[in-house]
């Protein structure tokens, strides 16, 4: 018996695949005790770009868990925990969590 003949095509490979966009986190920053107004500024001047980060004011939590947090964007969990390591390096910074981690 003869094959069916079928033409690929563009709209049938992409039937049922899904692209992956990479993940969404939320990170809590935790400064020093010299930390002042500034402190927060100055970091998110020098990472905003490199690392493709935001703050999320949230007043409540702030002088509840006296962190910040930030929303940052990468291609899987592994660059966000290699992110919050770099975070961690810095002068200003105690300490850096991750709160909450999405797909997009």
């Amino acid at each position: 018996m003869p094959r069916k003949s079928t033409k690929l095509s563009i709209a049938k490979l992409q039937e049922g695949i899904t692209m992956f966009n990479g993940v969404s986190a939320i990170l809590e920053v935790v400064f020093d005790n010299n930390f002042n107004q500034y402190s927060v500024v100055n970091f998110i001047t020098k990472y905003e770009d490199e690392l493709g980060i935001s703050l999320i004011e949230d007043k409540e939590y702030t002088e509840q868990f006296d962190g910040w947090l930030l929303h940052c964007e990468a291609s899987s969990r592994k660059e966000i925990t290699r992110i919050c390591g770099i975070i961690e390096e810095d002068i200003d910074i105690e300490e850096c969590n991750v709160v909450r981690v999405s797909n997009n």
